[in-house]
């Protein structure tokens, strides 16, 4: 169980959690740094849900992530990681500028790691529910 109207009040409002600055929700407010979560009750299952609130690296989705790439000029650089191909990889810093790495150039890169909190240490357990309602009803 949980409330829908109280999980999008946390999402959009919680001064600890403040999902909204990283996500985008079905309403298009917040940010693009984590993934769009407009649908994502759609997409994924509860499980999954809860998963990702209390455990954030353990499902990083796809084009996010934290990542340092070590290049082989000797330049470090840590970014978000966006898309991937098969000739390289684009890095988004905080600003949100995007920056292609030419697989070429990469002398090594860690794996990307979720910049997230986990909310199970921001959020007590009835607000945990409440997001949980509030996400699962985003189709």
């Amino acid at each position: 169980g949980g409330s829908i109207e109280a999980g999008k009040a946390i999402a959009n409002t919680h001064l600890a959690a403040q999902c909204a600055r990283c996500h985008k929700f079905k309403d298009g407010r917040g940010s693009e740094i984590g993934p769009n979560l407009k649908d994502i009750g759609a997409i994924r299952d509860k499980e999954y849900i809860l998963r990702s609130l209390v455990e954030p690296g353990a499902d990083i989705a796809e084009g996010f992530g934290m990542t340092t790439v070590s290049l082989k000029n000797g330049e470090s650089i840590t970014a978000q990681l966006g898309k991937e191909t098969d000739s390289g990889i684009e890095l988004v810093d905080l600003e949100g500028n995007r920056q292609m790495i030419s697989s070429a150039d990469i002398e090594s890169r860690t794996e990307p790691m979720s910049s997230m909190p986990p909310m199970g240490l921001i959020l007590n357990k009835r607000e945990l529910r409440d997001v949980m309602a509030y996400l699962s009803s985003l189709k």
